[in-house]
């Protein structure tokens, strides 16, 4: 279990969030800046939040198994 707490926590470690964007143009319409910056940050880390589903779906079986197992 320890092991799938450290590849998650090696996922989360490496993802870098930048913002950016003028104030004003925010003020303006701040729904559409956060689509874009979300819309940016999932592109961005798409490959990471991939691995970290499948760490999930791997760390549910092996509790599930072991819960079997008991």
């Amino acid at each position: 279990m320890k092991e799938f707490v450290n590849k998650i926590k090696s996922l989360k470690d490496n993802i870098n969030v930048d913002l950016k964007g003028d104030i004003a143009e925010i003020i303006v319409d701040p729904k559409s800046w956060a689509e874009q910056v979300a819309e940016t940050l999932l592109a961005q880390n798409a490959d990471k939040i991939i691995q970290a589903r499948k760490l999930g779906e791997e760390f549910g079986r092996t509790i599930h198994s072991n819960k079997k197992k008991l």
